[in-house]
């Protein structure tokens, strides 16, 4: 039987990273401080957090499957859009691995079939 949370947390960033995965950092400590039982979908985070790492997934060799379109965007100008093959890779991680809940949040446009999923499984969107 899957493990039911309170809050399940997806962010297309490495937390703890500039700009979004600060953003999503801080939230999660809010949450870990109040005592509600969560757990984060990311694309890993950085070394010195100080989050329970049981409640955390590292998606992190994402950012490594981008390299070589990264390289094929800037040398050669093709546009692959990296970033959203990669948010695609998260959201078929996600759906795949996603707990029972009663709070999905994510940020917009991350993850869209496990949003679905979440929804239909009967949990309130963030």
């Amino acid at each position: 039987m899957k493990k039911t949370f309170d809050i399940v947390y997806v962010v297309a960033s490495k937390l703890g990273s500039i700009g979004m995965g600060t953003a999503a950092l801080n939230a999660l400590r809010g949450i870990e401080k109040s005592g509600l039982k969560y757990y984060c979908f990311s694309r890993g985070y950085v070394s010195k957090i100080k989050l329970n790492k049981k409640n955390l997934s590292n998606y992190s060799f994402l950012e490594y499957l981008s390299y070589p379109f990264r390289f094929l965007e800037k040398f050669f100008k093709i546009k692959i859009n990296s970033f959203k093959l990669v948010n695609f890779l998260l959201g078929k991680l996600v759906k795949k691995n996603l707990p029972s809940c009663k709070i999905y949040h994510t940020w917009m446009g991350i993850a869209p079939e496990a949003i679905l999923k979440a929804k239909k499984d009967g949990a309130i969107l963030i």
